[in-house]
């Protein structure tokens, strides 16, 4: 067993003596440290600024491009450059729309109606489609109205449709004359057959003589080249017009135009038809039709 025999005092002293001298080492140890990271800090401070100033220069550079890129983004020249592309993207599209318009219809257009022009134009939220052709009787004149209407969305149901130019040439029972007491049938532009046999046989020696036979060169049938060929003998050129609830409206480049000096006044134009030209030498109609040229319908809307 040990015993402490140093007084406590004796001890005490020793140790504040030992604090005096730790004490102002460790004050000089952090003033020392605290110089060093003030002189350190202001070094670091003085590099930073120096790479700072070189790189100002680059700095206000790609400020102003930013700038100039701004203002040509936003400048009149590039808007007018975007809508002059956009223009150009909606008529490239719109470049379709009268080929699929036509596509649509054709396969209710009948195999009788012999098609010698087709031709679309928009009016407002509606199409108005014109096709002229030959048809070769009534019954046919009538059946084509019916196959029209037949027409699906989205470029129908058709809303409205006429017709016009045919001609009758059927056989019809005219009114009794004082020659005719039976009321013979005939067609139109035939004389009247009299009742009494031998001017019955006048008549129709009279009419014989008149009527022309063999080749008539009727419409450019059977003549050379590849001139527009109209109705046939007995058929009549008819022009249907239909009012599909379809909108054709091409895209309007009058206000585009104008902003490059162009003529911007006035209003915009309606739209277009297809370029018309020679009829072609075949037809899209498929089987049992037949190809012909462009003439203008004859008559009034029946």
């Amino acid at each position: 067993m040990r015993l402490n025999l140093i007084p406590q005092t004796v001890k005490q002293r020793g140790s504040s003596k030992a604090a005096w001298i730790v004490g102002p080492l460790v004050f000089v140890a952090c003033a020392a440290g605290a110089v060093f990271m003030v002189i350190r800090s202001k070094g670091i401070l003085e590099d930073v600024k120096a790479k700072a100033s070189e790189l100002q220069g680059p700095y206000d550079e790609t400020v102003a491009y930013q700038k100039q890129i701004v203002d040509v983004v936003t400048g009149p020249r590039t808007v007018n450059t975007k809508r002059n592309i956009d223009l150009v993207t909606a008529m490239t599209k719109h470049v379709d729309e009268y080929p699929n318009l036509i596509n649509a219809i054709r396969p209710y257009i009948p195999a009788f109606f012999r098609i010698n022009s087709i031709g679309a134009a928009p009016a407002g939220d509606t199409t108005t489609v014109t096709m002229t052709g030959t048809v070769g009787s009534f019954q046919q004149y009538a059946d084509l109205m019916l196959a029209l209407l037949r027409i699906p969305a989205p470029y129908g149901p058709v809303q409205s449709i006429s017709r016009s130019g045919f001609q009758h040439t059927d056989g019809f029972v005219p009114q009794l004359t004082e020659l005719d007491q039976r009321g013979r049938a005939r067609k139109p532009g035939d004389a009247v057959m009299p009742d009494d046999p031998l001017e019955r046989l006048q008549a129709m020696i009279n009419q014989g003589g008149q009527t022309q036979t063999g080749y008539q060169s009727l419409n450019n049938f059977g003549s050379d080249g590849n001139a527009a060929r109209g109705a046939m003998a007995n058929e009549s050129l008819v022009t249907v017009r239909l009012v599909l609830p379809y909108k054709l409206q091409t895209p309007n480049p009058r206000d585009t135009l104008a902003l490059f000096g162009g003529s911007g006044g006035g209003t915009a134009p309606a739209g277009g038809t297809p370029p018309t030209g020679p009829a072609p030498t075949t037809s899209p109609m498929g089987p049992g039709s037949r190809s012909g040229g462009a003439n203008p319908g004859q008559g009034g809307d029946q």
